[in-house]
């Protein structure tokens, strides 16, 4: 019987090729999407739960209410001999900037995941080792932990504990372990671990204590979050050592991608949505949305592909088939269209795994480990195909074959009212996106045109903090100004933001006016590279202010000292006086994430502390000068890659997070304006089908083919005048709400719905109209005729 079933399934295809394969893609856009969604929160959702103990495992900080601060070395010693209830103690400290490690002292390979350790680590973190002892891998000093990526592109295809490897600026190490791949849900991703003994080593000339980025303990059985906080917050309270302690704050590691630690992990994904439950929620609902509005469109290309086998089925009636026979058959028709839509699915899964994970920035895909996502997938498609074609089932298997063997051709009360309060609500979905997305479009643009109040066009920098770059400034700075295709160089901040903050005393008559204004050291000519003007008074050299004595500050500083004219104006900067020759525009320092201008004080580099040298190029020698710096670079410095940037292709954050949630409700909106037009084809066929003989009789009484086209598009025009007068406030809302979270931001009105509704009429017209005229073009003989 089941063979029988999917030989008619495949006869009905080959017949009614166009409507079948509609309705399959229909089903598979709206299966791809939810599935795609379904995946993407599933992971979301699953982030460190790799870990064994993740529920056990509590990172902990000092809590002083205004802010948190990290666990120092005495106090550490001091929780693991004094709370019985903690099992593990591992501390975790950061390796500063990147690693560069070689196997023959030669080839150096980069890492940025480095980190300080205890020898617990492996007992309270799931990081098993593929080669090595976990017990004794981080005892001591010399050894290192390494990724199983670094040992296979180090040393391919062997085991290499015992061997050595050099690390830049740091010396020669033993590897005593591998690390198996680090699952893709752990938010910590360390590519290399030292051990905390060598930290402590290498911080033994500093003469300070020092504190650890991460303390994480690991709780005995039966142990509750609530005791630990307690008996961490009795321990501090016994040594007294901190003063306004409030309490102790603790992150469950389970719990850590939602927290306040993400960042500190130096985690291997970053989503989109910045661990934002709301937003990942909603990408989930919005899918859900497109799979319903799959629903309908399957529903209702269905209901009008059975129009064409009405005679079938009045046959099969005719023949003695029951009711149930025909439900069977349809539903089982529809299961094997689902299975098909189900295939098409999995295929684009695979080709857009990339692409996809690209866009969310984390794995988003089908993996062979896991058998739950696959019995979730054969019984969604179950589901899928049984709902989907159950109402075209019922409405099929209940026509009277009387009717249909004398020339009945239509479902006329089959539920059209029903059909179209399902194709008003499609529209709703459909122009609540398409108003979101313009939205975000005109947001992208304002945000991309954001006025950071300096100009970094072909402005190329080249690092200054390397120490061998800073030995020879002199030299690189003179070579720098020769190069064909260099219009000038300065030295400044660019591409970070400042150098530091600055303590500032100014004695105001009887007021003392302290302040900490970011500090920036520049060349004299920074100002000009960049195009920050000047409201008054001039540039170091160009004043009798000797350069080690002279400062400019900017209008937001001036205002904070209740500066009105302050060149001339003397402050303590950091205990040494310096006098006001200048006072600068304000800029933008963190751009259009956070726009405010920041209090600044800008000082002549007179040391060569500036982050970088600015490189102002002609357009057409900006390629060629790249490959010069990168030559410059390695003739100093061999092993450490080239710290070049181009400023005006540095995109900002914000505007790149904003562009990408763009594109991912560009393609949501875009899947489901194509599944509501594929319904409103279905229904339109449908609808003209079942007034043939009224569209007939008028034509025959003179209404003229206009007048016709419009009887025949009103009701869906309708149906949209309806969704518009619906969707457009609450659209309005969403984005309303959506954009307070932006410092520069648009301001949403009226013209922007109308033109979101003008879209929207225009594409009703552009899908049906073709076919209405088509329909209201037909000879009423032949119409009539066959009634």
């Amino acid at each position: 019987m089941l063979r029988n079933y999917i030989k008619s399934a495949f006869t009905n295809l080959k017949r009614n090729t166009g409507y079948t394969l509609l309705m399959i893609f229909s089903l598979a856009l709206g299966m791809y999407c939810f599935v795609m969604a379904g995946l993407y929160v599933r992971y979301e959702y699953s982030r460190n739960l790799n870990h064994a103990n993740a529920d056990r495992v509590y990172r902990i900080m000092l809590d002083f209410g205004e802010y948190k601060d990290y666990i120092t070395e005495d106090f550490a010693e001091q929780i693991k001999t004094s709370n019985p209830e903690i099992e593990e103690l591992n501390t975790i400290n950061g390796v500063r900037g990147d690693l560069y490690l070689s196997a023959d002292g030669e080839a150096y390979l980069k890492e940025g995941n480095g980190f300080y350790t205890d020898n617990n680590v492996f007992d309270v973190f799931s990081f098993p080792l593929k080669y090595g002892n976990p017990q004794n891998a981080l005892e001591g000093t010399g050894k290192v932990v390494i990724s199983s990526s670094l040992s296979e592109t180090l040393f391919p295809n062997k085991n290499p504990v015992g061997e050595e490897i050099q690390i830049h600026e740091k010396g020669t190490f033993l590897i005593s372990g591998v690390m198996d791949q680090v699952s893709e849900l752990s938010v910590f991703n360390p590519g290399l671990f030292f051990s905390m003994e060598e930290f402590k080593k290498e911080m033994a000339d500093s003469n300070r204590a020092f504190f650890y980025l991460l303390t994480h303990v690991k709780l005995k059985e039966e142990v509750s979050k609530e005791q630990l906080e307690e008996g961490v917050f009795r321990t501090a309270q016994n040594v007294g050592a901190f003063e306004n302690l409030k309490g102790i704050y603790t992150e469950n590691l389970a719990d850590a991608y939602w927290g306040n630690s993400i960042y500190d992990y130096g985690a291997q994904y970053y989503s989109l949505f910045g661990a934002s439950k709301k937003m990942i929620k909603t990408v989930m609902y919005i899918t859900f949305g497109v799979l319903l509005c799959a629903f309908l469109g399957y529903v209702a290309i269905a209901l009008s592909l059975s129009l064409k086998r009405a005679k079938e089925v009045g046959i099969r009636k005719v023949n003695g088939a029951n009711v149930k026979e025909i439900r069977t058959q349809f539903l089982m028709e529809s299961v094997v269209y689902a299975v098909v839509a189900l295939l098409l699915t999995v295929v684009a899964l695979e080709l857009s795994e990339k692409s996809i994970s690209d866009l969310f920035q984390v794995p988003v895909g089908l993996r062979s480990g896991q058998p739950e996502v696959i019995i979730f997938l054969i019984v969604f498609t179950l589901f899928t195909g049984l709902v989907a074609g159950l109402y075209p089932s019922l409405v099929v298997s209940k026509l009277n074959p009387v009717k249909v063997l004398s020339g009945f051709s239509s479902p006329r009360g089959a539920g059209f009212i029903l059909k179209r309060v399902l194709l008003t609500t499609q529209f709703v979905i459909t122009i609540c996106l398409v108003f979101g997305v313009y939205v975000l479009k005109l947001q992208v643009t304002k945000m991309n045109h954001f006025d950071t109040g300096y100009n970094v066009e072909n402005v190329l920098t080249f690092g200054n903090s390397n120490p061998k770059i800073k030995k020879n400034a002199e030299v690189i700075n003179e070579r720098l100004k020769n190069l064909p295709g260099v219009q000038k160089v300065a030295k400044g901040p660019f591409p970070f933001n400042f150098n530091g903050f600055s303590n500032i005393e100014l004695q105001l008559v009887d007021t003392l006016i302290k302040n900490n204004p970011s500090r920036i050291y520049v060349s004299d000519n920074f100002f000009d590279l960049v195009d920050i003007e000047l409201e008054e008074g001039n540039v170091f050299s160009d004043t009798n202010t000797p350069l080690e004595n002279a400062c400019i500050i900017n209008e937001r500083l001036a205002k904070e000292l209740g500066l009105q004219s302050p060149v001339g104006t003397t402050l303590n900067v950091d205990g040494k006086p310096k006098t006001i020759v200048g006072l600068a525009n304000d800029i933008s320092t963190w751009g259009v994430g956070s726009p405010d201008p920041m209090a600044h004080i800008f000082l002549p580099d007179v040391n060569n502390i500036a982050h970088s040298y600015l490189i102002k190029v002609k357009p057409e020698s900006r390629d060629k000068l790249v490959a010069s710096l990168e030559s410059i670079w390695k003739e100093y410095e061999t092993v450490i890659e080239p710290d070049i940037t181009q400023l005006d292709q540095k995109v900002n954050g914000s505007v790149q997070n904003m562009s990408k949630i763009s594109t991912l409700f560009s393609i949501l909106a875009g899947v489901v304006l194509l599944l509501s037009f594929m319904n409103l084809f279905g229904m339109a066929i449908m609808f003209a089908n079942s007034k043939m003989k009224a569209v007939s009789i008028r034509k025959i009484l003179g209404a003229s083919v206009p007048e016709l086209l419009g009887r025949l598009s009103l009701p869906f025009l309708y149906s949209l005048i309806i969704a518009l007068l619906i969707a457009l406030p609450i659209g309005y809302y969403l984005m309303e709400q959506y954009l307070q979270d932006y410092a520069v931001r648009i301001s949403l009105n009226a013209g922007q719905g109308l033109i979101a509704g003008v879209f929207m009429i225009v594409l009703l017209f552009v899908v049906i109209g073709f076919k209405m005229l088509q329909f209201s073009k037909t000879n009423p003989v032949e119409v009539l005729r066959k009634e």
